[in-house]
């Protein structure tokens, strides 16, 4: 009698084939994963990034107009050469009647310093935070602006 060879797969090769490929399907749903938690983390970075610079962009224009400049309780407070209070508190910026809320969260610190000059300073620290899908993301500027007009007492 002569031996017949079989041709096939068995059960074990089967399973250690459907074994490997199980474990591929879950190294690449755990990238694809981890890819989206990066991508929504740069998002809130850039959208932090943008608010920042429009906040303290104002701030420095409003300061750089500034006709007299003053701190009141931790607020500060520009009036323009063109007549207008502008106030930046906790949380707002007031200009005459219309407030604004300051985006994500930010938290200003403003104080007054002496330039070498004798004029004044105006030193903004801005903390921004966003709880999203990201999780928590916080970031601090800092920027220094100066008068570019003589300030009146």
């Amino acid at each position: 009698m002569s031996a017949r060879r079989r041709r096939g797969t068995t059960l074990v090769e089967l399973m250690v084939y459907l074994g490997l490929i199980s474990s591929a399907m879950v190294v690449l749903v755990g990238l694809e994963a981890m890819s989206r938690r990066s991508l929504a983390l740069q998002q809130a970075l850039i959208d932090i990034e943008l608010d920042a610079s429009t906040l303290l962009g104002a701030v420095r224009r409003d300061v750089e107009a500034a006709r007299r400049l003053e701190l009141d309780r931790g607020a500060l407070v520009v009036v323009r050469h063109d007549g207008v209070t502008v106030r930046y508190e906790a949380g707002q910026r007031v200009e005459g009647e219309r407030r604004v809320d300051h985006p994500r969260n930010a938290e200003l610190r403003v104080a007054l310093e002496a330039a070498p000059g004798g004029s004044p300073l105006v030193v903004v620290e801005a903390v921004f935070a966003e709880q999203g899908g990201a999780g928590a993301v916080r970031r601090t500027f800092r920027r220094v602006a100066a008068p570019r007009g003589e300030l009146t007492p």
